[in-house]
This record gives C-alpha cells, structure tokens and sequence, in this order.
C-alpha cells in the first residue's frame, strides 16, 4: 500500500474543535516509526512503533494552508520509513493530529555506512480553516515564512540575535514605520515592535511642537494637572480593573453574577443543576438514558458485541441449517446424475392428442424438437434467419481482401544486400578475407620477420606488440605484471584465503569490507581499468569497489544469507606507469 494522505485522527478532531474555539493551534512535533499499518488510522493515539521525534520545525501559513518542513536526522541505525503523524499540544496534553502508513512500500532508510547516506526533508501540507494563530512550540519560529524562519535561524547561529534575553546592545534592527498608531502586543518580532515606536514617538512629537500643553486631567479627576504628572489607573477611571492578560483569566470572572432572577430563562438554584455549564448555545446535555440525555463514553450499549434482537434462534446457530428435496419444492426428483438417464427421460408422453395446438405425425414433423422458446429461425440470408451449413460465405478459401498483391505473389519477394542496409558488405567468404580475419596466414615465409615454425613457437600469439614480463610469489600473493613497449602494464595476483564475516544487512544482501594491498604498488600509476573476481568456499558472492589507489583497493563483499565466508580473490589491473 502507498501513503493515503494524511488521515485526520479522532483526537485531531478533538483539537482542531478546540482550535477553532479559541483561535489557536500549535504543532509540536513530527513523529516517524516503522510500525505495520493498523486497523483503522483515525482511532490511532500514537504511531505502532515510534522511532524518534522531530521538534525542530519550519512552518509556512498562507490562507488556509499551513506547510510543515522538518529535516530526517542522522541516527545511528538503518530503517524502514513506514509511518508518519503530527503531534499537536492542548489543553490536555499532546495528541496525535495525524496519521498515515505506506505498508509494504516503505522506503528502506540507510544512515550507518559510508557507501550510501539517505538524505531526506519531509514536507506536510495540511489544509486548515478557521484558525487564525497557528503556531509551533519553538518560539523563535512562530508565525514566520518557511524563507524568513530560514534567515531567523542562521543569525541566531551567528549570535546576531539574543533569544533568551540577553544582551543584544550590538544587534541590528531593521524595520519600516508603521502606518497608523497600534498598541505592541506579546510575541511580535522586533521589526513590527520598533515600527510602532517608531510611529508613536513621531507622533507624540508632533502634538508636543505643534499644540502647548498648559495640564493634564484624567477622565476621573475634577481639576488639570501641571509639571512632572504621573498617570495612573485611578486618574483615568480604571481602579478596580486588575492588571490581568485575558489569557490568564477564569472564564466566570466575576465574583457572583448580581441578583438576576433567572439566567437563560431558569432559575439559579432550582431548575438549574448548581454544577450547570453555561454556553451561547442550547446544545448542552446531561449524561443519562433519555430521550434528551447524552450517552456516557463507557456506556454498555456502545458495545460491538451487541446481540441481534430481532433475529431468531435458528440464523445464530453455529452452522448453517439442514434441508431436504421436499423443503426445496423438489420432492420428486431423484438424485441421478444426468450422465446416468435415458434420452427420453419419461416412458411415454401421455396421450395428448397435439402439442402447442400441432398434431404429432400430421402437421408436426416427424423429427420436430420442441422447446419453451421463440428461438427458432429458418434458414435464409435475412438478418434474422440461421445461416445454413453449407453457406459458401463459410468456406476456409475466403480471399484476403485487405492484403495487398505483393504478399499474395506466389514467391516471397527478393531484396538485395543495399535494400537491407549492408550495400558496403564484400561478399566474400571468411577465409579468403586477410590475414588478420583468415583462420590461417596462408604461405606467408615469415610473420614480423619471424620464420614460422622455427624461431617462433607453435603455440604463439601474434600481437602488434612485445614486452616483458616480471612475477613473484609470497605467503600472501603470486602475482606478475607484464610490460608492454608503449609502458602500458597489466598487472595480475591472487589472494591468500581470508574469512569474512557478512552479517551487515544492505537490503536483502548481507556485506562485510574489504582491503587489498596491491603487491607491486611502484608499477602501475594511472588505472585503466580494474577486474577482481572472488572465490569462496560455497555460494554465490559479489563484489563492489569503493575506492582504489596505487597501493591498496577497498571495497565490500555481498553474500545473500548472514555467514562468514572464506574468500579469496583474483585480480587484475591495466593502467600506465607514467
């Protein structure tokens, strides 16, 4: 199964609910696991089995659509990426916002060798309405382009900024003044903030040199104020207003609600339950079995295990019920195989006098077959009549009408060697072509001034060049290089046996490194071209080269099964010296 898209979970429902009640939505994590696909995605509360958690975060919002980007990490271990979800942090905890699972297409994720390092950036698009604030629990993120959160975090590595609230007396500010006066609010960047001072100090000093104040007077005082004046609460009519962020508020704030009678048309205290929740709607239920009543979560009807009232004995019965021929209307049918009765079935067909209004043997033929069908066509050419057998439209000599005549022609047609592409072609037989070609040199007295079957030997081969040739044999190696006049080298040796032990999986092959020490390392300096074939004691193996100099060569080994194999290996270089 491939990825389905992101499936909104039953808690994410739950959240996003909430979100859309008080505005507000923070992503906390990305979380990525291996786990088998479960049942069914939306009752998932976390991934089936949870690798790590991605907490740094890159979110891009624009209308409806919020984009999270995170970066996989580099672990210390190979996996399968199977399962994916977002966790989103509420009032009652982290909860799983979504979740999906590739199954068996789960791409194989390789971060333990050299040889192959995945390197992968997930990128989550989801669609969200009616939320205004969404956010990330990572402040310095919060509320910023995937580019500008790019930006923010590499001068934060650079110590351009300070956020944890130390000294930023040498950062620098870039900002634009605002357009009209607005009050600074918690969680804004520091551009939009100096904007707004910026704004309000030109302002407020635009007032000072254009007007002379002669007092002050707040809206609670009777008389101005002149020199050093401090403003408070009090000055301005807000005494008893405590100085509390919204956010912190309870939502009864009031002390007692004042001496209404009734609230929403009933009585406190007498057909209201004293731990009665109030809302704007009247969509509030108690917990109950009423018609009117909500049913609790744990409640036992919501069982899957509910019995079929309305289904009798017989149908639950642990096997299927027993009928006879009689049951089925089919008391009088004997249990004979077709293959075992007569022609004509029945001994005699009565004594009617016609058949279907036909009197039998008079205006009935003799050979009539009659059936409970309007089937029956006569013969004929109609649309609508039976083809006779002798039609001659149903001969196997019908003509080809849509082969052309060149395909009938009674011979297959010629070509010659130009029409098949091979114009420059001799026709000439491969012993008759040149030395080179010929099975034999023909009479020739001599090949590159060598007299046949004197000074050169009977066995030899002929080559456009000559060298020498050098070899050795140690413990480890038997080796030998051949030197052509050109300095062109060829340079063969084989190992001693050496156990290796393939038990790190790549995949469904399991390898083990290599090293091979070249044993003539001053000869060969430019490579062009290198053949190892290994030999082991059973089974199918194979190599692969990493890395090769004028010394050694490295590599790995790959076996299908996890064993520890003895293995040698020949080798073969080509290469120049110079």
């Amino acid at each position: 199964m491939a990825w389905s898209g992101l499936n909104l979970t039953v808690e994410g429902r739950k959240a996003l609910n909430q979100a859309q009640l008080n505005n507000r939505l923070n992503f906390k994590s990305i979380v990525v696991g291996d786990g088998n696909p479960p049942s069914n995605f939306s009752t998932q509360k976390q991934l089936v089995h949870q690798l790590y958690e991605l907490t740094e975060l890159k979110i891009d919002i624009t209308e409806n659509k919020c984009v999270l980007t995170a970066d996989f990490p580099n672990v210390d271990y190979d996996y399968y990426f199977r399962e994916i979800g977002i966790i989103v942090t509420t009032e009652n905890g982290d909860k799983l916002y979504v979740y999906d699972n590739c199954g068996d297409d789960a791409q194989y994720i390789v971060t333990t060798t050299g040889t192959e390092r995945t390197e992968k950036r997930l990128r989550l698009i989801l669609m969200i309405s009616d939320v205004e604030h969404i956010t990330v629990s990572e402040s310095s993120i919060l509320y910023v382009a995937y580019d500008e959160y790019e930006k923010t975090i590499t001068e934060l590595k650079q110590n351009k900024l300070d956020s944890e609230g130390g000294d930023i007396s040498n950062t620098i500010v870039k900002f634009t003044e605002s357009q009209q006066t607005e009050n600074i609010c918690s969680g804004e960047k520091l551009g939009v903030i100096f904007s707004k001072i910026q704004k309000a100090l030109k302002d407020c000093f635009a007032h000072i040199t254009s007007a002379h104040v002669t007092g002050v007077k707040g809206s609670a005082e009777s008389i101005y104020r002149t020199g050093n004046v401090e403003i408070t609460a009090e000055n301005v009519g807000l005494g008893n207003v405590d100085n509390t962020a919204d956010s912190t508020k309870s939502v009864n704030y009031a002390a007692s609600a004042g001496n209404a009678a009734k609230v929403n048309g009933h009585t406190v205290n007498s057909d209201v339950p004293e731990n009665a929740k109030f809302t704007d709607t009247d969509t509030w239920r108690p917990l109950g079995t009423g018609a009117n009543d909500a049913c609790a979560g744990n409640d036992s009807r919501l069982s899957n295990a509910r019995p079929a009232s309305d289904v009798y004995a017989w149908a639950k019965a642990s096997t299927k019920p027993a009928y006879n021929k009689a049951e089925v209307g089919l008391g009088n049918v004997d249990n004979t195989a077709d293959s075992e009765k007569s022609v004509n079935y029945a001994a005699s067909a009565g004594n009617a006098a016609k058949v279907n209004g036909h009197s039998v043997n008079a205006d009935v033929p003799s050979d009539a077959k009659f059936t409970d069908t309007d089937t029956w066509r006569p013969l004929g050419t109609g649309a609508n009549d039976a083809c006779a057998g002798n039609d001659s439209r149903l001969s196997n000599a019908r003509p080809a009408s849509d082969v052309y005549a060149w395909a009938k022609a009674s011979t297959k047609p010629a070509y010659n060697k130009a029409e098949v592409g091979l114009g420059n072609v001799d026709n000439t037989a491969d012993a008759a072509k040149s030395v080179n070609y010929a099975e034999s040199a023909g009479n020739a007295a001599k090949v590159n001034g060598h007299n046949v079957n004197a000074d050169v030997p009977s066995d030899a081969k002929f080559t456009d060049t000559k060298g020498t040739c050098l070899s050795g044999r140690s413990s480890s190696y038997g080796w030998s290089v051949n030197r052509l006049p050109s300095d062109y080298l060829i340079e063969a040796f084989h190992t001693a046996a050496k156990d290796y032990s393939m038990t790190s999986p790549y995949g469904n092959m399991y390898w083990a490194s290599f090293e091979i020490t070249i044993p003539q390392s001053n000869n060969i300096k430019f490579f062009d071209a290198i053949n190892i074939t290994p030999f082991a004691t059973s089974g199918l193996i194979s190599v692969s080269i990493t890395n090769y100099t004028t010394s050694k060569i490295q590599g790995f080994v790959f076996s299908p099964l996890a064993e520890t194999k003895s293995i040698s290996f020949h080798v073969t270089l080509h290469g120049t010296a110079s």
